[in-house]
């Protein structure tokens, strides 16, 4: 067994709906584990094809698997909105978010050039009270997916060399009840809306290619083919989700990274995406991103800036601009438990064609993921 971790986080933020109405303490928590099997022995009977009917002594055959590795991770979080007691004292109902998941991740090497990792992923998302103006309980938006798979081939010709091929199926789901607080809409458009709102669902298949021609230089390619079904995404500056469609892209990522001091590195990237949406839109998505970074001792700070096309019509905000400028200043506090302050100004990427390629873990997905912004973040893990 290898690494156990245990996140706790917990926070008190005004919701921004009322001033009565307050977030309650989200609590986080996830433990996450891996086996690697010690040297073992099996015990075998030789056996002579001459000498059928005799006995022979046992043989004792010696097997290192000791690079096989299979990993468990379960992460649970609840939030839950909090209100003044004139407002509990006129509705005794309950708002929060709860959302769980597990997966399971078995990594084996299939001699010296190949590796083959394989794995599925769980969750179960439930926004209950999600309407706060209906005083029922069964205003719920759910869902859940228990069985979603992923598999990668790893290849190593060379040290300097690295290939890989892997497919990935993954959901995203309106997780915001219990953090920027519960929707306020009628009966009616509630139900229309939970009967149009469904979870974002991804499947891809990708292959990546890096090469390292010198020791302080990384260059990465990637080709990808997949679909995204049921967009989810938000209204501008509101917190209300839209269900904005489906499509499929197929594309390519190129990137090089250049580690100019210990202190100092940059990269550059250019996205290039075809997409046909299921009304029968068809474009592109191109990007170039510029990065650079800087480190030393507990300070770090990066700052990155993007010009591209409109992001394909699945995303509702495709005429926002075409620039975009990010952001980050960290420290890590020097102590035994891990943990560091940031001051991130954000513009998220809202390529379809950048989504259908981030590598990570299926959840809950907040307006806030996708707002610009300034923002102040805490992260303390032990």
């Amino acid at each position: 067994m290898r690494g156990v971790a245990l996140t706790l986080l917990a926070g008190a933020l005004l919701t921004g709906h009322s001033a009565a109405a307050a977030q309650g303490p989200a609590l986080s928590n996830a433990i996450r584990f891996t086996l690697k099997p010690q040297p073992v022995a099996f015990i075998g009977a030789r056996r002579d094809p001459a000498e059928r009917a005799r006995i022979n002594p046992l043989a004792q055959v010696s097997a290192n698997d000791r690079a096989h590795e299979l990993t468990f991770m379960v992460r649970r979080q609840k939030a839950r909105l909090l209100r003044s007691r004139s407002l509990s004292s006129l509705s005794p109902i309950n708002p929060y978010s709860r959302f769980i998941l597990v997966a399971v991740e078995d990594r084996a090497p299939l001699g010296d050039l190949f590796t083959l990792v394989t794995g599925f992923q769980g969750m179960k998302l439930s926004n209950r009270h999600a309407n706060v103006t209906t005083l029922d309980g069964n205003t719920r938006l759910r869902t859940h997916d228990w069985l979603m798979p992923y598999a990668r081939v790893e290849i190593t010709p060379g040290p300097a060399l690295g290939l890989a091929i892997s497919y990935r199926e993954t959901i995203h789901a309106y997780g915001d009840t219990g953090v920027t607080g519960p929707l306020g809409l009628t009966r009616g458009d509630f139900q229309s809306l939970a009967a149009r709102l469904r979870p974002e669902s991804r499947s891809r298949l990708r292959i990546d290619a890096g090469w390292a021609p010198a020791q302080n230089v990384t260059m990465r390619m990637t080709a990808y083919g997949g679909r995204i079904d049921d967009r989810l995404s938000f209204v501008d500056r509101t917190y209300l989700p839209v269900n904005s469609g489906s499509a499929r892209l197929h594309g390519i990522s190129m990137a090089i990274e250049h580690r100019l001091s210990p202190n100092w590195r940059w990269s550059m990237r250019y996205n290039a995406a075809r997409f046909s949406t299921t009304e029968g839109a068809r474009g592109t998505e191109e990007g170039v991103t510029l990065e650079a970074t800087w480190a030393n001792g507990p300070w770090s700070a990066t700052l990155r800036g993007a010009q591209g096309s409109r992001p394909a019509p699945i995303t509702p905000d495709h005429d926002r601009s075409r620039r975009r400028i990010e952001g980050e200043i960290r420290y890590q506090l020097p102590s035994e438990a891990p943990a560091c302050v940031t001051l991130r100004l954000t513009d998220p990427d809202r390529f379809a064609g950048t989504a259908l390629l981030r590598e990570e873990f299926a959840g809950p997905l907040h307006a806030t993921d996708q707002a610009r912004g300034l923002m102040l973040g805490a992260d303390i893990r032990w």
